[in-house]
């Protein structure tokens, strides 16, 4: 190969290697409230010329941790998102003050100002010039609590809950208030309770997309064991924030 075919060739590995498409920025962080450290990890490519971004950030179930959220990070990064996996208080790596057992009732103490984690990422967040939107995917209790963050945080622009087995009453009636998208997604079993929940959904709210999964597979699980949801999600969110 001569002089001016290995200049072409390292001229195009080096503009393949330097692709915005390819370079990510990759970042521990750790919020701080009540006492607790809140583990999470961002996933951002990396742009120039001020260009921002929208944010997905994603919280664990009961019992569950970010590390579920692993391969929708990657795909939410591929289509040009941010995101923020985050370990709630007493999961994942967030258990400095304690490690929730659904084993045991005292336990379940923990869950209580789950709201207060979600409110400070979600303002973290909005305090960043980086991002242009958010959105928050929660699931299991979480779906609750990220309804709950919003009276101290602000609406995110976009939500999905997945199988929000706690939503309550309340937080049902201000789904069409708060004028924000919202996807609620359970599988086929659950459950019984989960029946009344999402039928008052379907009776309440005018503008929030219900869907039914099949199988049996509770909250952040319906994403590993049908990963052609993920794309679903994914295509939703750009259809909402992009």
């Amino acid at each position: 190969m001569n002089l001016y075919k290995r200049l072409v060739v390292f001229l195009i590995a080096l503009m393949w290697l330097t692709s915005p498409a390819l370079a990510e920025q990759r970042e521990k962080r750790t919020f701080y409230v009540d006492g607790w450290h809140i583990k999470a990890d961002l996933l951002s490519p990396t742009v120039k010329n001020n260009v921002k971004l929208p944010m997905v950030i994603l919280l664990n179930k009961a019992a569950g941790d970010r590390k579920a959220y692993s391969d929708l990070a990657r795909r939410l990064f591929d289509k040009g998102f941010a995101s923020l996996r985050v370990d709630l208080r007493g999961h994942g790596e967030s258990i400095n003050q304690g490690h929730f057992d659904p084993k045991s009732r005292d336990s379940f103490k923990i869950l209580e100002g789950t709201y207060k984690d979600i409110s400070i990422v979600t303002q973290w967040v909005h305090g960043n010039s980086k991002y242009n939107a958010v959105a928050i995917i929660g699931a299991s209790y979480s779906g609750e609590h990220m309804m709950l963050a919003a009276q101290t945080s602000g609406y995110a622009d976009a939500y999905i809950a997945l199988s929000p087995g706690s939503f309550s009453d309340a937080s049902i009636d201000k789904v069409d208030a708060s004028r924000k998208p919202w996807f609620f997604l359970r599988s086929e079993v659950e459950l019984p309770f989960f029946d009344e929940i999402f039928a008052k959904l379907g009776e309440k709210s005018k503008t929030a997309k219900i869907k039914i999964v099949e199988g049996g597979s509770h909250a952040s699980d319906m994403l590993i064991d049908n990963p052609a949801l993920e794309d679903e999600l994914i295509a939703w969110l750009i259809l909402k924030l992009k």
